[in-house]
């Protein structure tokens, strides 16, 4: 992917996501929160230097809920995201939230019998497949429906192109959807 010859060009963007299997001590690949976010500026880096964007996305909620109200999941790694991308000068998709969103939005909550399992049925049981994380292929496609409608178009909105376009007096309306996303800090 990073190889230059095979890979990776100048002007693509690298969509970078850490977090499903970070946060449970329990798992062999977690880390802590530093590591996460040293992690994300080692790939941030090395897209940079090809000539590509990097962009970080907060790591997609398992669905989880109190009550009746969806809830995120992903503790400290949601804001060690977003803290990764000002850090690194990189544009940050919270993709988080946005899942949380739509969970909220189909009426998720509450899970019948608490939790996912293979014998969930109904549209929670559509969406994931036997557990709370992992995404059936129609979960996975509504997921992919949320990005470019919420989160990415703001997202891979440049500063300078959102400056560009309200200096034409064409989109202040823009530019107030672009500061909800996490863009990228100004560089001196």
């Amino acid at each position: 992917m990073l190889d230059s010859k095979s890979g990776m060009k100048p002007g693509d963007y690298l969509f970078i996501q850490f977090g499903i299997n970070d946060g449970s001590p329990d798992c062999d690949r977690h880390v802590g929160v530093e590591a996460f976010k040293e992690s994300y500026g080692v790939m941030a880096e090395a897209a940079k230097e090809r000539g590509a964007t990097p962009v970080f996305v907060a790591p997609l909620s398992m669905i989880a809920c109190n009550g009746s109200t969806a809830r995120g999941s992903r503790g400290d790694f949601v804001p060690a995201t977003l803290e990764a991308a000002k850090n690194n000068g990189v544009p940050a998709l919270d993709l988080h939230a946005d899942s949380v969103a739509l969970y909220q939005s189909l009426g998720f909550c509450p899970i019948p019998g608490g939790d996912v399992s293979a014998s969930t049925t109904g549209p929670v049981g559509e969406f994931f497949c036997d557990d709370h994380t992992h995404l059936s292929r129609s979960g996975a496609v509504r997921i992919a429906k949320v990005w470019p409608t919420r989160s990415a178009s703001r997202a891979c909105r440049s500063p300078a192109t959102s400056a560009r376009r309200a200096a034409r007096g064409g989109i202040a309306r823009s530019g107030r959807r672009a500061a909800r996303a996490h863009p990228a800090p100004a560089r001196a």
